[in-house]
């Protein structure tokens, strides 16, 4: 766990790195954060009263989804989103694939890249759709039983366990992406192999996410407390930094599993024009 800790943590520190990828997802975490909140479901610690006496399970749900303000510009600010994973990820490729890293030709990246991608993210923005409904089933159930510091307490280890259980999800599919597009095959083809690329080290990945989410989970509860401006802000700087830790972290565990050359190591791409004399 320390080593793929130390192998993101140096990517990113690279300063042209975190500025590329920085440029790439700066404009649009900003619109993300306006109109998808993506730890909703925390309110209810803070608001613990009005789940337990006024809202029905689906008023509760009904506020976690964000359609209940604005649907076209959620579904919007989804399908930003989306393109806007496509470009990291097709920038991380190209990165360590040739040694390539520069800021340019988003639309025609998406263009590339989208339909390989977009399956797999819209599979799993269900999943986490499914354990979301799961968590808040759990939130309800302890919030009409139980009071105070108690109902608190079960709600906070209720949400622990799903999410953890969540996480272990994401590590299964950690390398599924960077897979599909190194191999060339489809989605449903490279599934079965990019789990088993991962046997053996799918709880310390889970970890690794976790202890990345807490933190950030952290400041969601916080922005959905204060409300506002606030909390639109730690919803853009939690799609930013899930984003390029997780698709850094895709591609570091992907080239460390199958053994193959990182071309970003070395000082030169290999596209690089040497001038002969």
């Amino acid at each position: 766990m320390i080593r793929y800790f130390r192998l993101v943590t140096e990517y990113l520190l690279n300063k042209k790195t975190f500025l590329i990828l920085g440029l790439t997802t700066l404009i649009p975490v900003l619109l993300i954060g306006i109109f998808l909140r993506p730890m909703e479901e925390l309110f209810v610690l803070s608001d613990l009263s009005l789940v337990k006496d006024v809202m029905s399970f689906f008023d509760i749900y009904w506020r976690t989804t964000g359609f209940n303000q604005s649907p076209l510009m959620t579904f919007v600010s989804l399908f930003v989103l989306l393109c806007m994973i496509t470009v990291v990820v097709a920038t991380v490729d190209r990165h360590m694939r040739i040694g390539d890293l520069k800021f340019r030709n988003p639309f025609r990246r998406i263009n590339e890249n989208f339909w390989v991608v977009f399956p797999i993210l819209a599979i799993l923005i269900i999943v986490k759709e499914v354990f979301d409904i799961l968590a808040l089933l759990f939130a309800y159930l302890w919030a009409s039983v139980s009071a105070g510091v108690m109902a608190i307490a079960l709600i906070t280890v209720s949400y622990l366990l799903v999410y953890g259980l969540f996480c272990v999800v994401v590590a299964l599919c950690i390398m599924w992406i960077p897979h599909t597009l190194n191999t060339g095959l489809s989605a449903p083809k490279t599934f079965s192999a990019s789990i088993k690329l991962v046997r053996g080290k799918t709880f310390v990945i889970a970890i690794m996410v976790g202890l990345v989410a807490l933190p950030i989970a952290v400041l969601n509860y916080f922005g959905i407390y204060l409300g506002g401006v606030l909390n639109m802000a730690t919803s853009a700087i939690t799609y930013f930094v899930l984003t390029i830790f997780l698709v850094t972290l895709m591609y570091v565990v992907y080239y460390d599993t199958t053994e193959l050359e990182r071309e970003d190591l070395n000082k030169v791409s290999i596209w690089h024009k040497t001038k002969v004399r």
